[in-house]
């Protein structure tokens, strides 16, 4: 009798990243049920290992708070607490690092009630600590950096400046080019995440390539393939991050990150606006 595989359960298979968690899943052979807004668990389901992957990026976190905390906190809670599950891996973001010197996981975050750009901050932490303060160690957090991948609409600043080259050959930042983040590929991401739910031995993981790219050498990479002219808004602020530690990935998976600027041609070669 072939031994049976436990079901992956996705919350928020819809999504960027969750669709390509369970495409690969899927392609690897494993059991997958796609949850989202339409198709939700049943109450007491049991939904195996569990893949936490909803919630709004910072920009739109911003723009209705209610919905940000009930994504990154008040939805995960009551999922929680209705099901059952052999694991859960829930995903936060590196973003939280942005007011801090250094990326270790264990370090104290820095966050300001009164300051709006850390409203996203604050609900994903309220996530993080329900999932860290879970008795099971097989409930883990994942820091992500800045995923890239072949994605449709603007929502990211590589996304807006692809659709902007390819719509009239301009490229207009509205920060700095020496402005700097870690940017990491979507099928990086999806290993990693794969292999940390399946034999991760912390509870809070950083993932990304661990180490930063201008805004500039980005804009640049998409000029050189679109034939764009690139244009600084006056006054651009320079907007940087810190470089994510990725010492305890590192130390635990055979971790080696795709090159950024070949993931980058990959995005222009197949963006198509929304």
């Amino acid at each position: 009798m072939a031994e049976s595989r436990t079901q992956h359960s996705i919350i928020g298979a819809k999504g960027f990243i969750g669709s390509h968690l369970a495409d690969t899943l899927e392609a690897n052979g494993e059991p997958v049920v796609r949850y989202h807004r339409d198709v939700w668990p049943e109450p007491k389901k049991h939904l195996g290992h569990l893949y936490y992957c909803i919630g709004p990026t910072g920009a739109a976190a911003g723009s209705d708070p209610q919905a940000a905390h009930a994504a990154h906190a008040e939805i995960l809670e009551e999922l929680m607490h209705t099901s059952t599950f052999d694991s859960l891996t829930y995903l936060s973001s590196t973003r939280l690092y942005r007011k801090t010197e250094s990326t270790g996981e264990d370090i104290p975050i820095i966050c300001d009630p009164d300051d709006p750009g850390d409203l996203f901050n604050l609900t994903k932490l309220a996530g993080e600590t329900i999932c860290l303060s879970h008795k099971s160690p097989t409930v883990r957090v994942v820091r992500l950096s800045n995923v890239i991948g072949k994605v449709i609409g603007r929502d990211t600043f590589l996304t807006d400046i692809v659709c902007q080259a390819k719509a009239n050959k301009r490229i207009q930042m509205q920060a700095a080019a020496e402005s700097a983040k870690d940017y990491i590929d979507i099928k990086d991401v999806v290993a990693a995440v794969i292999a940390i739910a399946d034999r991760g031995t912390r509870r809070l993981y950083n993932v990304a390539t661990g180490e930063n790219l201008t805004q500039g050498t980005v804009a640049a990479i998409v000029a050189g393939e679109t034939g764009a002219v690139i244009e600084v808004a006056e006054n651009a602020p320079v907007v940087s991050f810190p470089k994510i530690d990725v010492s305890r990935l590192q130390s635990e998976f055979p971790f080696k990150p795709f090159s950024t600027r070949k993931a980058i041609i990959d995005v222009v070669q197949n963006y198509h606006s929304a």
